[in-house]
């Protein structure tokens, strides 16, 4: 098979989760997929709706480094980029040897104080 013809994740038909959830919504696909491998999640919603308002995502192994070194955080927000216009939040974590390790994603509602101090408390 040639190069140009093999398969990749951008030019495959299957989408995520297209085979084993049919009829759920990418949030339900998402949230499912997340408890299944093992992550730290968090979502929220809107009052009165069951609209997600922020989602929260850490990985295991981050979390593990999160508890060991949890001085120093840097907190990094994109601006409304994605599909629904929600930023986009990155931490990136410190070591002791200065050695940087992401932390956690989120996507939250608005880029207000309670929302970036929301990402920071999840892990407690």
């Amino acid at each position: 098979m040639r190069m140009s013809q093999q398969e990749t994740p951008y030019t495959s038909p299957v989408k995520l989760g297209q085979i084993e959830q049919v009829g759920e919504t990418p949030m339900q696909i998402l949230l499912h997929r997340l408890k299944t491998d093992g992550f730290v999640f968090f979502h929220g919603t809107f009052e009165n709706d069951e609209r997600v308002q922020d989602v929260f995502v850490i990985h295991p192994e981050s979390n593990k480094l999160w508890r060991t070194f949890p001085h120093v955080l840097l907190i990094y927000s994109t601006y409304k980029t994605n599909r629904y216009k929600m930023p986009l939040v990155q931490i990136i974590g410190v070591t002791s040897t200065y050695l940087s390790f992401c932390v956690a994603y989120a996507f939250i509602a608005n880029e207000k104080e309670e929302n970036f101090m929301m990402c920071t408390k999840c892990n407690t």
